[in-house]
Protein backbone atom coordinates (compact mmCIF):
# COMPACT_ATOMS: atom_id res chain seq x y z
CA UNK A 1 0.00 0.00 0.00
CA UNK A 2 2.85 2.40 1.04
CA UNK A 3 4.48 1.92 -2.79
CA UNK A 4 1.07 2.78 -4.41
CA UNK A 5 0.52 5.52 -2.19
CA UNK A 6 4.49 7.26 -2.51
CA UNK A 7 4.56 9.72 -4.95
CA UNK A 8 8.22 9.74 -4.68
CA UNK A 9 10.73 8.09 -3.58
CA UNK A 10 12.20 9.39 -0.29
CA UNK A 11 8.29 9.28 0.72
CA UNK A 12 8.46 5.46 0.44
CA UNK A 13 11.51 4.94 2.22
CA UNK A 14 10.34 7.16 5.05
CA UNK A 15 6.80 5.93 5.28
CA UNK A 16 8.18 1.79 5.20
CA UNK A 17 10.42 2.22 8.11
CA UNK A 18 7.92 4.51 10.22
CA UNK A 19 5.37 1.30 9.78
CA UNK A 20 8.06 -1.02 10.33
CA UNK A 21 8.82 0.35 13.78
CA UNK A 22 5.34 1.57 14.50
CA UNK A 23 3.47 -1.77 14.01
CA UNK A 24 6.19 -4.68 14.40
CA UNK A 25 7.46 -3.09 17.43
CA UNK A 26 11.38 -2.90 16.47
CA UNK A 27 13.45 -0.39 17.92
CA UNK A 28 14.55 1.42 14.79
CA UNK A 29 14.54 1.29 11.16
CA UNK A 30 16.63 3.07 8.64
CA UNK A 31 17.44 2.93 4.85
CA UNK A 32 21.20 4.43 4.11
CA UNK A 33 22.30 4.40 0.42
CA UNK A 34 26.14 3.28 -1.24
CA UNK A 35 28.07 7.33 -2.64
CA UNK A 36 30.46 5.72 -4.56
CA UNK A 37 34.01 6.91 -4.63
CA UNK A 38 37.46 5.36 -3.42
CA UNK A 39 35.99 5.08 -0.21
CA UNK A 40 32.45 4.18 -0.41
CA UNK A 41 30.20 5.93 2.38
CA UNK A 42 26.81 5.02 3.21
CA UNK A 43 23.79 7.63 3.30
CA UNK A 44 21.00 7.52 5.57
CA UNK A 45 18.46 8.25 3.29
CA UNK A 46 15.27 7.27 5.67
CA UNK A 47 14.74 6.98 9.29
CA UNK A 48 12.65 6.00 11.60
CA UNK A 49 12.37 4.97 15.89
CA UNK A 50 14.47 5.43 18.36
CA UNK A 51 17.88 6.87 17.00
CA UNK A 52 19.15 9.41 20.10
CA UNK A 53 22.33 10.01 17.55
CA UNK A 54 23.11 6.53 17.19
CA UNK A 55 24.01 6.93 13.46
CA UNK A 56 25.96 10.00 14.27
CA UNK A 57 28.30 8.58 16.62
CA UNK A 58 29.01 5.57 14.60
CA UNK A 59 30.83 4.29 11.69
CA UNK A 60 30.17 2.16 9.06
CA UNK A 61 33.01 0.32 7.04
CA UNK A 62 32.32 -0.70 3.91
CA UNK A 63 35.77 -1.90 2.80
CA UNK A 64 36.95 -4.82 3.92
CA UNK A 65 40.36 -3.75 6.30
CA UNK A 66 41.24 -7.51 7.53
CA UNK A 67 38.66 -7.05 10.52
CA UNK A 68 35.40 -8.95 10.53
CA UNK A 69 32.40 -7.35 8.27
CA UNK A 70 29.98 -5.94 10.62
CA UNK A 71 26.33 -6.87 8.84
CA UNK A 72 25.42 -3.67 6.59
CA UNK A 73 29.05 -4.69 4.92
CA UNK A 74 28.31 -8.00 4.70
CA UNK A 75 25.00 -7.41 3.70
CA UNK A 76 26.18 -4.86 0.80
CA UNK A 77 29.11 -7.51 -0.42
CA UNK A 78 27.48 -11.09 -0.17
CA UNK A 79 23.86 -9.61 -1.39
CA UNK A 80 22.30 -11.54 1.45
CA UNK A 81 20.60 -11.22 4.78
CA UNK A 82 23.14 -10.37 7.23
CA UNK A 83 22.04 -11.20 11.24
CA UNK A 84 23.03 -10.57 14.29
CA UNK A 85 21.19 -12.82 16.44
CA UNK A 86 22.37 -11.15 19.55
CA UNK A 87 24.66 -7.69 19.59
CA UNK A 88 25.95 -8.30 23.42
CA UNK A 89 27.53 -11.65 22.37
CA UNK A 90 28.59 -11.16 18.78
CA UNK A 91 32.10 -10.15 17.90
CA UNK A 92 31.32 -8.74 14.72
CA UNK A 93 29.34 -6.44 16.30
CA UNK A 94 32.10 -5.21 18.89
CA UNK A 95 33.04 -1.83 17.06
CA UNK A 96 29.17 -0.77 18.06
CA UNK A 97 27.90 -2.56 20.44
CA UNK A 98 28.43 -0.06 23.54
CA UNK A 99 26.32 2.68 21.50
CA UNK A 100 23.58 -0.13 20.25
CA UNK A 101 23.58 -1.15 23.66
CA UNK A 102 22.92 2.27 25.49
CA UNK A 103 19.45 2.75 23.04
CA UNK A 104 18.10 -1.06 23.25
CA UNK A 105 19.55 -2.41 20.93
CA UNK A 106 20.12 -6.86 21.07
CA UNK A 107 19.69 -7.48 17.58
CA UNK A 108 19.89 -6.53 14.07
CA UNK A 109 19.23 -7.48 10.31
CA UNK A 110 20.58 -5.88 7.19
CA UNK A 111 18.96 -6.52 3.83
CA UNK A 112 20.42 -5.71 0.70
CA UNK A 113 18.38 -3.55 -1.13
CA UNK A 114 18.94 -3.73 -5.25
CA UNK A 115 18.84 -2.04 -8.29
CA UNK A 116 20.20 -2.74 -12.13
CA UNK A 117 21.30 -6.13 -10.87
CA UNK A 118 23.78 -4.54 -7.91
CA UNK A 119 23.38 -3.32 -4.37
CA UNK A 120 22.33 0.00 -3.87
CA UNK A 121 21.83 0.02 -0.42
CA UNK A 122 20.49 -1.46 3.09
CA UNK A 123 17.58 -1.93 5.19
CA UNK A 124 18.83 -2.02 8.41
CA UNK A 125 15.74 -3.10 11.40
CA UNK A 126 16.94 -2.97 15.33
CA UNK A 127 14.65 -5.23 17.75
CA UNK A 128 15.26 -4.92 21.72
CA UNK A 129 15.53 -8.27 22.21
CA UNK A 130 17.88 -11.08 21.05
CA UNK A 131 16.93 -13.73 18.75
CA UNK A 132 14.16 -11.81 17.38
CA UNK A 133 14.79 -12.74 13.84
CA UNK A 134 14.02 -16.17 12.96
CA UNK A 135 13.60 -17.82 9.45
CA UNK A 136 10.03 -17.07 8.49
CA UNK A 137 10.28 -13.51 10.50
CA UNK A 138 13.44 -13.16 7.82
CA UNK A 139 11.56 -14.96 5.00
CA UNK A 140 8.81 -12.17 5.20
CA UNK A 141 11.68 -8.86 5.61
CA UNK A 142 13.41 -10.21 2.80
CA UNK A 143 9.68 -10.39 0.62
CA UNK A 144 9.83 -6.93 2.05
CA UNK A 145 13.03 -5.72 0.94
CA UNK A 146 13.05 -6.57 -2.70
CA UNK A 147 9.17 -5.16 -2.53
CA UNK A 148 10.91 -2.02 -1.72
CA UNK A 149 13.39 -1.92 -3.92
CA UNK A 150 11.50 -2.39 -7.27
CA UNK A 151 8.84 0.68 -5.47
CA UNK A 152 11.65 2.59 -5.23
CA UNK A 153 13.11 1.99 -8.50
CA UNK A 154 10.11 2.45 -10.28
CA UNK A 155 9.76 6.10 -8.43
CA UNK A 156 12.87 6.78 -9.88
CA UNK A 157 11.86 6.13 -13.49
CA UNK A 158 9.41 8.13 -13.10
CA UNK A 159 11.03 10.94 -11.78
CA UNK A 160 13.40 10.77 -14.09
CA UNK A 161 10.79 10.39 -16.66
CA UNK A 162 9.06 13.48 -15.27
CA UNK A 163 12.75 15.49 -15.42
CA UNK A 164 13.06 14.17 -18.79
CA UNK A 165 9.43 15.45 -19.87
CA UNK A 166 9.65 18.91 -18.38
CA UNK A 167 13.04 19.42 -19.92
CA UNK A 168 11.29 18.69 -23.33
CA UNK A 169 8.89 20.81 -22.32
CA UNK A 170 11.48 23.82 -21.79
CA UNK A 171 13.33 22.69 -25.06
CA UNK A 172 9.55 22.93 -27.26
CA UNK A 173 9.33 26.31 -25.61
CA UNK A 174 12.38 27.94 -26.59
CA UNK A 175 11.73 26.69 -29.99
CA UNK A 176 8.41 28.53 -30.73
CA UNK A 177 10.23 31.74 -28.73
CA UNK A 178 12.65 31.26 -31.27
CA UNK A 179 10.27 30.62 -33.95
CA UNK A 180 8.45 33.45 -33.25
CA UNK A 181 11.44 35.70 -33.24
CA UNK A 182 12.35 34.66 -36.53
CA UNK A 183 8.74 35.26 -37.83
CA UNK A 184 8.93 38.70 -36.48
CA UNK A 185 12.47 38.97 -38.58
CA UNK A 186 10.72 37.83 -42.04
CA UNK A 187 7.70 39.59 -41.30
CA UNK A 188 9.82 42.53 -40.94
CA UNK A 189 11.55 42.17 -44.05
CA UNK A 190 8.35 41.54 -46.00
CA UNK A 191 6.86 44.63 -44.70
CA UNK A 192 9.66 46.99 -44.89
CA UNK A 193 11.65 45.66 -47.63
CA UNK A 194 9.82 43.43 -50.36
CA UNK A 195 6.68 45.71 -50.01
CA UNK A 196 7.76 48.94 -50.25
CA UNK A 197 9.89 47.43 -53.56
CA UNK A 198 6.93 46.06 -54.72
CA UNK A 199 4.74 49.98 -53.20
CA UNK A 200 7.47 51.64 -55.54
CA UNK A 201 7.33 49.27 -58.09
CA UNK A 202 3.50 50.28 -58.98
CA UNK A 203 4.21 53.48 -58.36
CA UNK A 204 6.58 53.88 -61.18
CA UNK A 205 4.17 51.79 -63.20
CA UNK A 206 1.51 54.00 -62.41
CA UNK A 207 4.29 57.13 -64.13
CA UNK A 208 5.47 55.49 -66.73
CA UNK A 209 1.42 54.55 -68.05
CA UNK A 210 1.30 58.03 -67.47
CA UNK A 211 3.59 59.50 -69.59
CA UNK A 212 3.36 56.62 -72.37
CA UNK A 213 -0.14 57.55 -72.83
CA UNK A 214 1.01 60.50 -73.97
CA UNK A 215 3.03 59.34 -77.01
CA UNK A 216 2.13 55.75 -77.27
CA UNK A 217 -1.20 53.73 -76.43
CA UNK A 218 -0.63 51.59 -73.54
CA UNK A 219 -2.47 49.34 -71.36
CA UNK A 220 -1.09 48.81 -68.23
CA UNK A 221 -4.21 48.01 -66.10
CA UNK A 222 -3.44 44.14 -65.60
CA UNK A 223 0.19 45.10 -64.84
CA UNK A 224 -1.14 47.49 -62.13
CA UNK A 225 -3.59 45.14 -60.65
CA UNK A 226 -0.93 42.37 -60.36
CA UNK A 227 1.40 45.25 -58.40
CA UNK A 228 -1.48 45.76 -56.14
CA UNK A 229 -2.30 42.09 -55.32
CA UNK A 230 1.50 41.45 -54.44
CA UNK A 231 1.01 43.74 -51.89
CA UNK A 232 -1.66 42.55 -50.47
CA UNK A 233 -0.39 39.17 -50.22
CA UNK A 234 2.85 40.56 -48.92
CA UNK A 235 0.92 42.33 -46.55
CA UNK A 236 -0.46 39.33 -45.58
CA UNK A 237 2.22 37.16 -45.07
CA UNK A 238 3.53 39.67 -42.91
CA UNK A 239 0.72 39.90 -40.65
CA UNK A 240 0.33 35.92 -40.88
CA UNK A 241 4.18 35.78 -39.70
CA UNK A 242 4.08 37.72 -37.04
CA UNK A 243 0.85 40.35 -36.25
CA UNK A 244 2.93 43.37 -35.64
CA UNK A 245 -0.36 44.97 -35.15
CA UNK A 246 -0.87 43.48 -31.57
CA UNK A 247 1.58 46.03 -30.74
CA UNK A 248 0.58 48.85 -32.60
CA UNK A 249 -3.50 48.85 -32.79
CA UNK A 250 -4.05 45.92 -29.46
CA UNK A 251 -5.33 42.65 -29.56
CA UNK A 252 -9.12 43.53 -30.08
CA UNK A 253 -8.39 44.90 -33.37
CA UNK A 254 -5.86 42.50 -34.66
CA UNK A 255 -8.16 39.91 -34.08
CA UNK A 256 -11.43 41.86 -35.84
CA UNK A 257 -9.00 42.32 -39.03
CA UNK A 258 -8.51 38.69 -38.57
CA UNK A 259 -12.25 37.25 -38.46
CA UNK A 260 -13.04 39.78 -41.15
CA UNK A 261 -10.23 38.56 -43.76
CA UNK A 262 -10.89 35.06 -42.30
CA UNK A 263 -14.81 35.35 -43.38
CA UNK A 264 -13.81 36.80 -46.99
CA UNK A 265 -11.75 34.33 -47.90
CA UNK A 266 -13.61 31.58 -46.93
CA UNK A 267 -17.15 32.46 -46.69
CA UNK A 268 -17.66 31.41 -43.18
CA UNK A 269 -19.72 33.41 -41.25
CA UNK A 270 -18.37 34.72 -37.42
CA UNK A 271 -20.41 35.05 -34.29
CA UNK A 272 -17.44 36.67 -32.54
CA UNK A 273 -18.55 37.91 -28.75
CA UNK A 274 -16.08 39.60 -26.14
CA UNK A 275 -15.97 40.52 -22.83
CA UNK A 276 -13.14 41.76 -21.10
CA UNK A 277 -11.03 42.40 -23.95
CA UNK A 278 -10.62 46.61 -23.46
CA UNK A 279 -8.51 45.40 -20.62
CA UNK A 280 -4.45 45.37 -21.20
CA UNK A 281 -3.56 42.13 -21.53
CA UNK A 282 -0.08 40.79 -21.32
CA UNK A 283 1.84 40.69 -24.66
CA UNK A 284 2.59 36.61 -23.80
CA UNK A 285 -1.17 36.31 -23.07
CA UNK A 286 -2.49 37.99 -26.02
CA UNK A 287 0.41 36.25 -28.58
CA UNK A 288 -0.62 32.69 -27.63
CA UNK A 289 -4.79 33.72 -27.99
CA UNK A 290 -4.04 34.74 -31.44
CA UNK A 291 -1.93 32.08 -32.83
CA UNK A 292 -4.36 29.53 -30.70
CA UNK A 293 -7.28 30.46 -32.95
CA UNK A 294 -5.43 30.98 -35.82
CA UNK A 295 -4.12 27.59 -35.56
CA UNK A 296 -8.07 26.71 -35.19
CA UNK A 297 -9.43 27.97 -37.66
CA UNK A 298 -6.79 27.63 -40.32
CA UNK A 299 -6.35 24.11 -39.37
CA UNK A 300 -9.00 22.68 -37.80
CA UNK A 301 -12.65 24.60 -38.83
CA UNK A 302 -11.79 24.16 -42.62
CA UNK A 303 -11.93 20.01 -42.06
CA UNK A 304 -15.77 20.83 -40.83
CA UNK A 305 -18.43 20.92 -43.05
CA UNK A 306 -19.89 24.63 -41.89
CA UNK A 307 -21.02 27.68 -43.13
CA UNK A 308 -20.68 29.50 -39.77
CA UNK A 309 -18.80 29.15 -36.45
CA UNK A 310 -19.13 30.68 -33.01
CA UNK A 311 -15.93 32.13 -31.70
CA UNK A 312 -16.26 33.63 -27.96
CA UNK A 313 -13.59 35.01 -25.85
CA UNK A 314 -13.24 36.37 -21.96
CA UNK A 315 -11.77 37.97 -19.84
CA UNK A 316 -11.93 36.99 -16.33
CA UNK A 317 -9.58 37.96 -13.56
CA UNK A 318 -7.64 35.16 -13.70
CA UNK A 319 -8.23 33.21 -17.04
CA UNK A 320 -8.39 34.40 -21.08
CA UNK A 321 -11.00 32.01 -21.83
CA UNK A 322 -11.48 31.16 -25.30
CA UNK A 323 -14.37 29.07 -27.08
CA UNK A 324 -14.26 28.21 -30.82
CA UNK A 325 -17.43 26.23 -31.89
CA UNK A 326 -18.62 25.58 -35.64
CA UNK A 327 -21.88 24.51 -36.85
CA UNK A 328 -21.34 21.85 -38.88
CA UNK A 329 -21.27 17.93 -38.18
CA UNK A 330 -18.19 17.40 -37.27
CA UNK A 331 -15.14 15.51 -38.40
CA UNK A 332 -12.87 12.45 -37.63
CA UNK A 333 -9.06 13.51 -36.80
CA UNK A 334 -8.00 9.82 -37.97
CA UNK A 335 -9.37 10.96 -41.53
CA UNK A 336 -7.49 14.24 -41.70
CA UNK A 337 -3.67 13.91 -41.96
CA UNK A 338 -1.37 15.84 -39.62
CA UNK A 339 -4.44 17.08 -37.92
CA UNK A 340 -3.06 15.54 -34.74
CA UNK A 341 0.08 17.20 -34.59
CA UNK A 342 -2.00 20.70 -35.53
CA UNK A 343 -3.72 20.08 -31.45
CA UNK A 344 -1.29 19.12 -29.95
CA UNK A 345 0.52 22.13 -31.04
CA UNK A 346 -2.40 23.82 -29.14
CA UNK A 347 -2.06 22.15 -26.19
CA UNK A 348 0.99 22.68 -25.94
CA UNK A 349 1.03 26.24 -26.68
CA UNK A 350 -1.87 26.40 -23.74
CA UNK A 351 0.16 24.49 -21.29
CA UNK A 352 3.03 26.64 -21.75
CA UNK A 353 1.23 29.00 -20.22
CA UNK A 354 -0.18 26.88 -17.56
CA UNK A 355 -3.54 26.64 -19.47
CA UNK A 356 -6.21 23.94 -20.65
CA UNK A 357 -7.18 22.70 -24.07
CA UNK A 358 -10.16 20.65 -24.92
CA UNK A 359 -11.78 19.44 -28.03
CA UNK A 360 -15.13 18.14 -27.88
CA UNK A 361 -16.14 16.06 -30.74
CA UNK A 362 -19.29 14.30 -31.02
CA UNK A 363 -20.30 12.29 -34.51
CA UNK A 364 -22.77 14.46 -36.44
CA UNK A 365 -22.73 17.72 -34.14
CA UNK A 366 -20.46 20.80 -34.12
CA UNK A 367 -16.98 20.78 -32.89
CA UNK A 368 -16.48 22.76 -29.67
CA UNK A 369 -12.67 23.90 -29.27
CA UNK A 370 -12.37 25.00 -25.40
CA UNK A 371 -8.92 26.80 -24.17
CA UNK A 372 -8.25 28.35 -20.79
CA UNK A 373 -4.88 30.67 -20.39
CA UNK A 374 -4.28 31.66 -16.97
CA UNK A 375 -3.08 35.24 -15.85
CA UNK A 376 -3.69 37.52 -12.87
CA UNK A 377 -5.57 41.40 -13.69
CA UNK A 378 -4.47 43.24 -11.27
CA UNK A 379 -7.41 45.59 -9.66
Amino acid sequence: AAIIRASNEEELLATVCRIITETSGYRMCWVGYILPGKRPTLQTVALAGFDDGYLDVTQIPLTDSGKDFGPISKAISTGQPAIIKDILTDSSYAAWREEALKRGYRSTVSLPLWRDRSVLGVLNIYAPEPEAFPADEIELITGLAADLSCGATALRILAARDKAEKELHVLINQLREAQEEERRRIASELHDDIGQQITLLSFLLNRIGQLLEKQVPVDLTEVQKIAAELIGKVRDLSVNLSPAMLDDVGFLATLQWYLQDFSKKTGIQIDFRHSGLERELPRRITLAAYRIIQETMTNVIRHVKANRLELLIQVNKKTLDILVQDGGIGFDPAAVPGISTVLQGIRQRAQYLGGTFKLGLTPGKATKITVKLPFLLLS
